[in-house]
């Protein structure tokens, strides 16, 4: 993702892995308030960084896996998810962040596949935020 977001104004393209991690221990704090975490936003948002700890945990450990198979992963709520994606970013060195893994066809490469996930849990919670038009 190279630029912002057209829908929710979010650009990850220059988030570090430091800064990934914070953003991803903030939103269960931040979207607390008004219902929120209750929303179908919210469980998508939640889905969305668990696959991705997924994804990113067999970028780290494995040789170019295929992340289009494997088993889903497992529903949890958003501070578990944003958790355990915050702390496979942290357990990242800095070279592990050009490891690659293939998606529908495509190099997806470790760094990419986390600041997607900022995004996506971002962009669900913000929408969980605006009133329907």
């Amino acid at each position: 993702m190279a630029r912002a977001c057209p829908v929710c104004g979010l650009d990850v393209s220059g988030l570090n892995p430091r800064d990934m991690a914070a953003a991803l221990r903030s939103f269960p704090r931040r979207y607390r308030g008004a219902g929120v975490l209750a929303t179908p936003e919210a469980r998508r948002a939640a889905a969305a960084l668990a696959r991705a700890a997924r994804d990113l945990r067999r970028v780290l450990v494995e040789e170019r896996p295929n992340l289009d198979f494997g088993r889903e992963a497992e529903p949890a709520d958003l501070e578990t998810a944003a958790q355990r994606l915050a702390s496979e970013i942290d357990r990242a060195n800095p070279t592990d962040w050009n490891r690659t893994g293939t998606r529908g066809g495509e190099e997806v490469r470790a760094l990419d596949l986390a600041r997607e996930a900022v995004h996506a849990g971002a962009h669900e919670l913000r929408a969980a935020q605006t009133p329907p038009v």
